[in-house]
């Protein structure tokens, strides 16, 4: 779906706005011809989940096992196409990342248990954005109509993100994230101070306050270490984040990443008031993560600066990675879902591609179809969202 932008704004928040941007299309070009659902709407069969998935396979609308029950939620087990009615490619891959995640889809959806991950639900804290959840949840995993449309969901979103327009995927899941803690999180305690004696006391804190679904799967906590080099003391600030971005340089690619993977060890020179000494003097910054979430969101700074243009070069990324935690166990993460973006910033479409118990599965639109996962393939180059699961106990 393409379209033409007016204009473009990027917006950068030490917090919770990193990467966003927004434009401002006018009609698109090209209509949705079959965003009705039109093609396949039986559901295929397989005699069993370890079947393969030929590549040559025609698109689908609606894709799951029947010798498994879909209400247990495996990756894979069902799938669903979501109907694209105007500009809401960056809603739609931004859902069937999520969706494909069982606590979460869980928690909005009172007919699936609750194993996966023992998370409890707060069915009493619920607002519209979390019954529009449960309704497009229940509509996802009815498996007798495919594709679903976003309908409620959409509504909830209007003024932040009208219909009319395009947005950004990576902005929407960060405003989907704060409108479930808000619903899910209503009497918070008044917090006095980001210092702590220590991390653990500092995440006990956090999790006192904030204990919706988006904070247990996909939230975490940096520890920054001020060394005062007058008064020779330390100083601890603890901050929570959702994702995390990675540096795009056509010069050095994998700078991102790297980055990343040695975040441990970064550390800075700056002038900063120490709160000891009350002197403003050079301090070295040490930065580190001490509480990695259940699922790492990653993100592409894809926009330059300095040229306003989108940054098309490849990134490269890492299937799997393994990193260390403040208690020395080590913590592996792999490759979930990602969502990709292509075209300019005059242009452009969301898709979406997670991984599928024989493969891995691209969402466009109203239709998606298995995909061989190659490294030089469209979807990878055009990478812009990563969604990592690890396996790993990530309790502090």
């Amino acid at each position: 779906m393409e379209a033409g932008i007016k204009s473009c704004v990027f917006v950068i928040n030490h917090r919770k706005k990193i990467f966003q941007i927004f434009t401002n299309q006018n009609v698109f070009k090209k209509s949705h011809q079959n965003g009705k659902g039109k093609g396949i709407t039986k559901p295929t069969q397989y005699k069993n989940s370890n079947d393969k998935i030929k590549e040559e396979s025609k698109d689908l609308s609606l894709f799951h096992f029947t010798q498994q029950n879909y209400k247990n939620h495996e990756i894979g087990i069902v799938c669903k196409a979501i109907n694209n009615p105007r500009f809401d490619c960056f809603m739609i891959s931004a859902f069937q990342c999520l969706l494909c995640i069982p606590e979460f889809s869980s928690s909005f959806n009172e007919k699936q248990d609750m194993k996966a991950g023992n998370l409890k639900n707060n069915t009493n804290c619920r607002g519209e954005v979390c019954k529009a959840l449960k309704h497009l949840v229940s509509s996802y995993f009815d498996v007798s109509s495919s594709p679903i449309d976003l309908c409620q969901i959409r509504e909830c979103f209007e003024e932040e993100f009208p219909s009319s327009h395009q947005h950004d995927s990576l902005q929407f899941i960060l405003d989907l994230f704060e409108a479930i803690k808000k619903e899910e999180n209503p009497s918070k305690l008044e917090v006095k101070s980001n210092h702590y004696q220590n991390y653990k006391n500092a995440w006990e804190e956090y999790t006192k306050n904030n204990f919706s679904i988006v904070d247990k799967l996909f939230f975490g906590m940096y520890e920054t270490k001020y060394d005062c080099t007058s008064c020779r003391k330390k100083l601890k600030v603890y901050e929570e984040f959702n994702h995390v971005p990675l540096i795009c340089d056509r010069e050095n690619p994998k700078i991102g990443f790297d980055e990343f993977l040695n975040l441990e060890y970064q550390s800075s020179q700056r002038t900063f008031k120490c709160k000891h000494c009350s002197k403003t003097c050079p301090c070295t910054i040490t930065k580190r993560i001490i509480k990695y979430p259940k699922y790492l969101i990653m993100a592409f700074q894809r926009l330059n600066l300095t040229t306003m243009t989108k940054i098309n070069t490849p990134m490269p990324y890492k299937p799997s990675f393994t990193l260390k935690t403040p208690s020395k166990v080590p913590i592996t993460y792999n490759l979930h879902s990602f969502i990709s973006h292509t075209g300019a910033l005059h242009s452009g479409h969301y898709t979406a591609t997670r991984k599928h118990t024989s493969g891995w599965l691209h969402f466009n639109d109203h239709k998606f179809r298995p995909v061989k996962f190659a490294p030089g393939s469209k979807i990878v180059k055009n990478m812009y969202i990563l969604f990592y699961k690890t396996e790993s106990n990530c309790d502090i």
